[in-house]
C-alpha cells in the first residue's frame, strides 16, 4: 500500500551548508523534508540522536515545542529543528526520523540512519587536557560559597 506519509530527505546542515562532519562549537540544522497524501491529524515527524555504543541519547518531535497535536495537512513539508553540539564528545552519531500518530499509526521510517561525526574543540577534555565520563561533556558554572 502507498504511504500517507513519506519522509522524502534528511540531511545536516552546518555553517558550510551540508555535510557529515561538526565541531562541537557549531549548531547544526536537522532538515527533514516529507510529502502527505492526504489531511493527517495528531502525526508527528520525529528522530533520535544515537551516538556510537547505541545509546539514545535524545528524542525530540515536531510536537514537543507547542505540545499540541496538529493536524499535517496535505502536500509537501519542511522542518528543521536546530541542535546545539556544544554538549556533545568527539565521534560517531547517528539521526533515525520516523514519523506516526502516536499509539496508532507507524507512517514512515528511514530505513537507513543518517551518520555524522562530532570533533571536541571546546569542551573541558580539551581545554584542561583532561578525560571525562559520561554521555555528554556539558560546561557547568560553579561558584564558591565564600560564606562557608
Amino acid at each position: 500500500p502507498e504511504k500517507t506519509l513519506h519522509i522524502s530527505r534528511v540531511c545536516l546542515l552546518g555553517k558550510n551548508g551540508i555535510s557529515t562532519n561538526f565541531s562541537n562549537s557549531e549548531t547544526v540544522v536537522l532538515h527533514i523534508e516529507f510529502e502527505t497524501k492526504k489531511d493527517i491529524a495528531a502525526a508527528q515527524v520525529a528522530f533520535e540522536l544515537i551516538n556510537d555504543r547505541n545509546e539514545i541519547i535524545l528524542s525530540s518531535t515536531n510536537q514537543d515545542f507547542t505540545q499540541k497535536k496538529d493536524t499535517i495537512k496535505k502536500g509537501r513539508h519542511v522542518y528543521e529543528c536546530p541542535i546545539e553540539l556544544k554538549m556533545y564528545r568527539n565521534g560517531k552519531y547517528f539521526i533515525h526520523v520516523t514519523s506516526s500518530v502516536p499509539n496508532i499509526e507507524i507512517l514512515d521510517i528511514l530505513e537507513t540512519n543518517l551518520g555524522f561525526s562530532v570533533t571536541d574543540t571546546i569542551s573541558p577534555i580539551v581545554g584542561l587536557g583532561q578525560n571525562r565520563r559520561g554521555i555528554i561533556v556539558p560546561v557547568l558554572k560553579w561558584e564558591l560559597d565564600k560564606n562557608k
